[in-house]
């Protein structure tokens, strides 16, 4: 690891003495507030809280959960460094911001032999041969070194030496070892990833048809890593399916997020389809939607959680969006009412 702790030493250093050095601070502020009523059809009078949006107006149309993110970007023509802090949940006594794995990355890189070779260093991100999708498979968060070639347009290939792919792991082995490989062009893409721990990702997307977005990806881990058991006790392994579709006619966006989770005795499946329409003919920037939320658990005796959520956003500027948002639930016997308030700001 002295190595790698060199060559970031080495990029900051670069990035520290260049004349053409560029930094640029981003990131975004959401929060939100609901009410959730649940009525489980007893004689007991219903349940209500209060507090912080958790996702509030649907998981493909909502604004998303309390979360604020600074990413923090260094760029010069042949080196740069990158930084992502997110602060999503609530610390645990006795954690700060920095020793609670809240920052996604913070590497340095150094580009090599006229852009051929791109040596990056630290905590790695998400890199270039990621799937696309909703799930978004990749080999980022790892400590380590990542080198990546671009020998063909359109070909990008990963090789990852990391430290943290199995954590009871104190020395080097083959399973602090990854790769990773994307190729793209107008029509089409495919990625793969590899981990000699265990874990395997595979992905497809669709350029080809004109307002069409397609995504298929797959991601396996091994039964040794992947913390499952059957009900027999025994370690299984876990695949997981995910495919998202949407079409934009117009003003209308149509979308389906779907996820099977195969993994034996634990096995479920999500469906989210939901609709937009942009209204600006109504009121500048104001755009309504509708998702419906299907989700089974084969440890839940196979009742299945339907929620219904319309919802209304305007955006008021180009990086700020307030949303309103009603959601039905239902489980079984029990009846869940959410209504909510959500804000998005981005910088």
């Amino acid at each position: 690891m002295k190595a790698v702790k060199v060559l970031a030493a080495a990029a900051v250093a670069l990035l520290g003495t260049s004349a053409f050095a560029e930094f640029k601070a981003s990131g975004y502020v959401r929060s939100g507030v609901e009410s959730t009523i649940v009525d489980d059809d007893s004689d007991a009078d219903p349940t209500s809280v209060i507090s912080t949006a958790a996702n509030g107006g649907g998981k493909m149309l909502g604004l998303g959960a309390d979360e604020t993110r600074f990413n923090l970007d260094w760029t010069e023509e042949k080196a740069g460094a990158s930084l992502r802090y997110t602060n999503g949940d609530v610390l645990s006594e006795g954690a700060t911001w920095f020793n609670s794995n809240k920052i996604d990355y913070a590497f340095a890189y150094v580009n090599l032999f006229d852009n051929l070779l791109k040596v990056s260093a630290g905590k790695n991100n998400g890199g270039d041969a990621g799937t696309e999708g909703d799930a978004g498979y990749d080999f980022g968060g790892l400590y380590g070194a990542r080198f990546t070639v671009t020998p063909i347009d359109g070909l990008t290939v990963e090789a990852n030496i990391s430290t943290n792919n199995r954590p009871t792991d104190k020395h080097a082995t083959l399973d602090a070892l990854s790769a990773a490989a994307k190729y793209a062009n107008d029509t089409f893409s495919v990625q793969a990833g590899y981990a000699f721990n265990g874990n395997l990702y595979a992905g497809f997307s669709l350029y080809s048809v004109e307002n069409l977005e397609l995504y298929v990806e797959a991601n396996y881990i091994d039964k040794d890593i992947a913390g499952f058991t059957n009900k027999d006790g025994e370690a299984v392994a876990s695949t997981v399916l995910t495919e998202t579709v949407s079409y934009t006619m117009d003003t209308v966006k149509f979308g389906l997020v779907a996820y099977q989770d195969l993994t034996e005795d634990n096995d479920s499946m999500e469906f989210y389809p939901y609709v937009e329409v942009k209204l600006d003919n109504v009121m500048e920037g104001l755009s309504a939607g509708v998702e419906v939320a299907y989700l089974t658990n084969q440890n839940a005796d196979d009742d299945a959680l339907i929620g219904i959520t319309p919802e209304a956003t305007i955006t008021v500027a180009d990086n700020a969006k307030v949303q309103a948002f009603y959601t039905f639930g239902k489980l079984d016997e029990e009846t869940t009412h959410v209504i909510g308030l959500g804000v998005k700001y981005e910088f």
